[in-house]
């Protein structure tokens, strides 16, 4: 098609004008939709790659703003503080090499849970996490984390705060990993959140790394007071699955206490500018494979009511959840903008010499 320099301005107006639902458009999923009960709102949660104070507060805010803006009237936040490293509750801070004390991790949690606060947000779980990965996540480390833990729920009256573990079967043993659990159950009053991963395919075959399904229990259950926000990042829906199939079993092998299932932990933006292929469910089709996959129709019961999405700091604006993201969709107009731009510039410098030549042949 032939375009003149004024079309192709006007279409790069056009173009530009809609760059900004182009994200969103390209997140819907291909997933069937699922007649279960409606997703609630969605908040941000934060692989803490910072412990400034500062940015905390900035964060809060707009995340309390954000939640109030949906209309939300209970919310729960995930602040993930990375790997144990050292006994004394210190941590490697996420796709960082920054460790960092567990008080200065308290002190920056405080900051985020104020600001929440001052910002009027609605009511709040606060999960102040780690993961199960490395040498130190063990017992010593999960004591030290529930006094952590104690320290920020005494400064933030009025929130819930709860320790938190992403705990996942590839990153250690059961052993260790329920050594964390007991142990922080034992050394505080704040119960904790697993928020991990159940490599769990269907039985008799067992979880990864040499985990028995007990194991994933355990975890997740804790001393009873434990709950789960299981990370549901698989776009086919295999971890919705692997989820569903623990959570029958534990009502069949412990009908006394099973596992409870809060909501949905999702990562697409912690996806975007990274390559996450398949795992970068958007939080309202996760919800959608979870309460298919549990068997849940119009009412998803008192249990699940929690959606949130997880993204790195210091980036506390809200990103497209699984669909392009705005770098790029400004990459792609340009690109369009240059070759809609040049076609038209080549045409008219071609119809300007074919006049010139017509001009001069009649001389």
């Amino acid at each position: 098609m032939q375009v003149g320099r004024g079309a192709a301005t006007v279409l790069c107006l056009l173009a530009l004008a809609l760059g900004g639902g182009l994200a969103p458009a390209a997140a819907v999923t291909t997933s069937p939709p699922v007649a279960g009960p409606p997703p609630p709102g969605e908040t941000r949660s934060h692989y803490l790659t910072t412990v400034d104070q500062a940015a905390l507060r900035r964060t809060g805010t707009a995340d309390a703003q954000d939640a109030l803006a949906q209309g939300m009237t209970q919310a729960l936040v995930v602040l993930d503080a990375g790997s144990p490293a050292g006994d004394d509750g210190s941590v490697r801070l996420p796709d960082t090499r920054l460790h960092t004390l567990a008080r200065d991790v308290a002190k920056a949690v405080e900051a985020y849970g104020k600001a929440w606060q001052s910002a009027k947000g609605p009511a709040l779980v606060l999960v102040v996490g780690t993961t199960n990965y490395g040498e130190y996540a063990g017992g010593p480390h999960g004591a030290a984390w529930a006094r952590m833990v104690e320290t920020v729920s005494d400064a933030l009256p009025g929130i819930d705060v709860r320790g938190g573990l992403d705990a996942e079967q590839e990153y250690s043993t059961a052993l260790a990993t329920r050594s964390w659990v007991e142990a922080f159950d034992a050394s505080g009053t704040r119960p904790y959140v697993d928020f991990g991963s159940c490599t769990c395919p269907p039985l008799p075959a067992p979880p990864a790394n040499g985990w028995t399904t007990e194991d994933v229990y355990a975890v997740a259950v804790g001393d009873g007071r434990a709950v789960a926000l299981p990370e549901i990042y698989a776009v086919k829906g295999g971890n919705a699955r692997a989820w569903a199939r623990l959570e029958a079993w534990s009502v069949e092998h412990h009908p006394d206490l099973p596992v409870r299932i809060v909501g949905a932990l999702t990562e697409a933006a912690a996806c975007v500018g990274r390559s996450c292929p398949g795992i970068d469910l958007a939080p309202q089709p996760a919800w959608a494979q979870l309460t298919a996959a549990l068997g849940l129709t119009a009412d998803a019961g008192p249990d699940l009511r929690y959606l949130s999405d997880i993204s790195y700091l210091p980036s506390p604006g809200r990103k497209p959840h699984g669909g392009i993201s705005t770098p790029l969709v400004i990459g792609l107009v340009v690109l369009v903008c240059a070759l809609l731009w040049t076609t038209g510039y080549g045409y008219w410098r071609h119809r300007r010499a074919h006049r010139t030549t017509k001009r001069a042949s009649r001389r």
